[in-house]
């Protein structure tokens, strides 16, 4: 009988198995590897025992949390957005009021205006007009318009006429698509999601109101034709899978209005969110909500028509808004209509109050954008943040007749024929 021998390998986890190559290392690896570990055990060594070197590490330690105490509470001071602005603008000349850039248009009473792309966009009973950054025109366009309206979200704008049958929509810096309803048909709205999709709500033969939605490419994808209810307005959600539109309707003595809301791939209805004798000014796709704008209320209603919060005016009138904040909207109320001094007021997408300021002066333009909103008073213009402190302030805006708030914290001054870019 053969003699059995242990195999020796099986004890070695790692040795080297059949056909499994052996990797050896010359002489000079082999002392470069030996020095590294000792130098590895010295300053294992040296960590455990040198005081300096805990003294170094906490040092470092208190200088970091000291730096990121520093941009919370100096984050004004400190503003990422002026480090931006001083980059994207730094070819042009300010003059000592920190204004810079004139953007020259037809003065006429009927001007609408909006920021848009670094640019201007203009609209009037004439036509509409596009400048961009430079104050070049881009597009210009004649045409009546008996009151025009403009929207901007994202990278797309569309300028409408409310009680006419003229839209346009623009991609980017280009006309992506215009739409001329049929004789006796007028849009009464049309608004955009942060993606570029558009709904519009229109007349349509035989029917009380039509919503129709283009996706970002400007394809129709989705029509509804309502034959029980006047609709007054609809947006699409940020999820570009479900539209929600405004119905109002009477009951008795007393209007009565609701949210409808359709998944874009079916024509049955999905939801509906009743809103009783709100009436509804405006609507506006923020985050994963929808904000619903009334006169005596703010409301967040969700993609399935859960009504998520309610911010209540408690009596007080709106005398004006803008819904174009970054995850936030700020509102003025007043005691009454027109000859009161009030307060700004700025809503979460919860529904709570971040920051309420009294005012001293009346409010001529209100402009909201990014995490700033800017206010123009008689003589001067204030900017604030999104909790409402001061951030910077213009003085001599006697000519400044509306403001637009952009997202890096520069505002356009608005006056009759020209405007001018402010950089704080």
């Amino acid at each position: 009988m053969p003699m059995q021998f242990p195999n020796h390998n099986s004890s070695r986890p790692n040795a080297p198995q059949e056909n499994e190559p052996v990797i050896s290392q010359t002489p000079e690896q082999e002392a470069s590897s030996g020095q590294l570990n000792a130098f590895s055990a010295a300053a294992k060594k040296y960590r455990r025992k040198s005081p300096l070197f805990r003294i170094l590490s906490f040092v470092v330690m208190l200088v970091l949390v000291l730096a990121a105490v520093a941009v919370v509470v100096f984050r004004n001071q400190l503003n990422i957005d002026a480090l931006r602005r001083s980059i994207a603008y730094r070819q042009m000349e300010r003059n000592d009021a920190g204004q810079c850039e004139e953007f020259e248009y037809e003065s006429e009473a009927s001007n609408r205006f909006a920021s848009y792309r670094n640019g201007l966009l203009v609209a009037s009973a004439t036509g509409i007009t596009l400048l961009d950054q430079s104050g070049q025109t881009r597009f210009s366009e004649k045409a009546v318009l008996s009151s025009p309206i403009l929207s901007v979200c994202g990278n797309s704008a569309v300028v409408y006429d409310a009680g006419g049958s003229r839209l346009v929509l623009f991609s980017g810096m280009d006309v992506g698509l215009t739409l001329e309803l049929d004789p006796g048909q007028v849009f009464f709205s049309a608004n955009l999601n942060d993606s570029g999709y558009l709904a519009t709500v229109s007349q349509a033969a035989g029917y009380k109101a039509a919503v129709n939605v283009y996706n970002n490419e400007q394809q129709h994808i989705f029509c509804w034709n309502s034959s029980s209810h006047f609709v007054t307005d609809a947006a699409v959600f940020n999820d570009c899978k479900t539209m929600a539109a405004v119905t109002i309707g009477q009951n008795g003595t007393q209007y009565q209005c609701a949210l409808v809301l359709y998944r874009l791939d079916s024509e049955e209805q999905y939801s509906s969110l009743d809103l009783g004798d709100h009436l509804v000014l405006a609507v506006k796709p923020m985050g994963s909500v929808l904000c619903v704008l009334a006169e005596d209320a703010l409301m967040y209603v969700s993609s399935d028509g859960e009504l998520l919060a309610t911010y209540d005016y408690q009596g007080e009138t709106l005398n004006s808004f803008s819904l174009d904040g970054n995850g936030f909207s700020v509102i003025e109320l007043g005691k009454y209509q027109a000859g009161s001094l009030g307060k700004l007021v700025a809503i979460d997408l919860s529904g709570n109050e971040i920051a309420s300021l009294p005012l001293s002066e009346n409010v001529i333009s209100l402009s909201a954008a990014g995490r700033y909103t800017a206010v123009l008073f008689s003589g001067h213009l204030d900017i604030y943040d999104e909790n409402l402190h001061l951030y910077a302030t213009v003085e001599n805006t006697d000519s400044t007749r509306n403001v637009l708030m952009r997202s890096d914290g520069s505002v356009m001054c608005v006056g009759a024929g020209s405007a001018r870019l402010y950089l704080p």
